[in-house]
């Protein structure tokens, strides 16, 4: 059960080093080893003879809106809300996902909030591993607003699963609190009742909502989760 899982944060953080030079042509190399040097400090693991199984829940990467709000408001179009990926956030992605390889973690699936930015996140991850990314609506962002289905996004998203079909599809203009947490609770059941190594990429708040759900904690418990930060959940035998 899910109330036996030990929580190890595990931070893929390389945003504080390389978000100095979002504005530069290019990252220092000296700053790209220390970002990874930042990124292969371990936290403790429990013993692996007695894990079941493990959910990493990845924040999305660094947002273009976040590091160029006026280009972004002046250039967007039709989803506004749905921002993509500034370049320290591909960075990061990439980051995040050596990460993984590093640590020799093997994945059964990789789940992803059907938002730009949080795909965007997952292919990379996807492409080495080569695997398919299941887009699922109960990932989403809180205050919801609708966006591009998979089917329209299968043009530019080649590791997108067709065949899946999410589990939860949250309401567009969803309210806060009462009908996020409700989403949340669905999803939850969902995630609890599956089995295996998952990936699942989200957002600030719902990936620290869906972490606290699955232990029975209240979500400032676990504190905040910045871009490309991960939470490691391990299922105890």
């Amino acid at each position: 059960d899910y109330e036996k899982f030990r929580v190890l944060k595990q931070f893929v953080d390389v945003s504080s080093t390389l978000k100095k030079f979002v504005h530069a042509s290019i990252i220092p190399v000296d700053m790209m080893v220390h970002a990874q040097e930042q990124l292969n400090m371990l936290s403790r693991y429990v013993s692996k003879r007695n894990i079941q199984d493990n959910i990493y829940i990845l924040r999305h990467a660094d947002r273009f809106d976040t590091s160029f709000p006026a280009i972004w408001h002046a250039r967007a179009c039709k989803h506004r809300h749905d921002t993509p990926l500034s370049r320290v956030g591909f960075t990061q992605a990439a980051h995040a996902t050596q990460y993984l390889v590093n640590k020799k973690i093997n994945l059964d699936s990789i789940l992803s909030s059907p938002y730009l930015r949080t795909l965007q996140t997952a292919e990379i991850i996807a492409a080495r591993y080569d695997m398919l990314v299941k887009s699922e609506g109960g990932l989403s962002e809180g205050w919801h607003k609708n966006v591009a289905s998979p089917s329209e996004r299968c043009a530019t998203f080649p590791y997108l699963d067709l065949n899946y079909k999410e589990e939860v599809h949250p309401k567009d203009g969803e309210s806060y609190p009462k009908e996020f947490f409700s989403r949340i609770d669905e999803i939850t059941k969902h995630i609890r009742s599956g089995s295996g190594n998952r990936l699942l990429v989200s957002h600030a708040g719902t990936s620290l909502a869906i972490a606290a759900g699955l232990l029975g904690w209240k979500p400032k418990r676990l504190g905040k989760i910045g871009p490309c930060q991960m939470i490691h959940l391990a299922r105890m035998n």
